[in-house]
């Protein structure tokens, strides 16, 4: 009990001292950026499909989601990437945040002859 007083204690100085303490981005809830997603639809070849990432400069991480019904692939790059398998997965009605970078473009595959929608939304935070 008492080290919990104590830690109490010092968080409060700190907090006295410093202001509220600064916390990692990846800590924070995903914030997405107003009018930042975007659409990319695997088509049902399957080949790569690519595309610009709306607002790409207005924030750090991008959610990627895949509405689809089926496994599928995601790229990010500076330039008009191609998605191949050995890229990042992403699980059917899932999404996933990434470190957004230096990219400004995306693109997609999907893991069978199912076409897919993908939404690429640009914004802060998030795991």
């Amino acid at each position: 009990m008492t080290y919990f007083r104590s830690l109490a204690a010092a968080l409060l100085v700190l907090v006295r001292c410093c202001g509220t303490p600064a916390f990692a981005d990846s800590q924070l809830p995903f914030s997405p950026s107003p009018g930042g997603t975007t659409k990319i639809t695997a088509n049902a070849t399957p080949s790569s499909v690519s595309g610009s990432l709306t607002n790409a400069s207005a924030g750090n991480r991008v959610r990627i989601c895949n509405a689809g019904t089926v496994l599928g692939f995601a790229r990010l790059g500076a330039t008009a990437p191609t998605a191949t398998a050995a890229d990042l997965p992403v699980l059917a009605a899932s999404c996933i945040i990434v470190e957004l970078g230096p990219n400004t473009f995306a693109a997609v595959i999907s893991s069978t002859t199912t076409a897919d929608d993908f939404y690429f939304t640009i914004g802060e935070g998030g795991q």
